[in-house]
């Protein structure tokens, strides 16, 4: 079981997304939270029907994918896991995310 308060804090919470500070500064963080990379400063969601992550790379350099009413991006094994354990953050956190499309895989 990860502690996702070890790895992730919450930067930011507004009506239309949250922002998420990763500490993977260390190779045995990323070893110990296979789902993240050292190259990640944030990671945002947004709060809508249509839920955009979005990665911002340390370098400025930025990913993303979307799920919810509008359908869902095809995203990696890794990806995936990501999306799990940030969702999972948010919730322990007591993000409302403000939608019914949230949970959606």
């Amino acid at each position: 079981m990860y502690k996702l308060d070890e790895i992730f804090t919450l930067y930011s919470d507004d009506e239309d997304q949250a922002i998420i500070k990763v500490n993977a500064n260390s190779p045995l963080m990323v070893a110990r939270y296979p789902f993240v990379s050292g190259e990640y400063e944030y990671i945002t969601v947004t709060k809508s029907d249509t839920h955009i992550l979005t990665i911002v790379k340390k370098d400025g350099s930025k990913t993303s994918f979307h799920w919810g009413a509008g359908g869902c991006t095809c995203i990696s094994e890794s990806l995936r896991e990501l999306k799990t354990q940030v969702q999972k953050f948010l919730t322990d956190s007591r993000v409302d995310m403000g939608s019914p499309y949230y949970f959606n895989k």
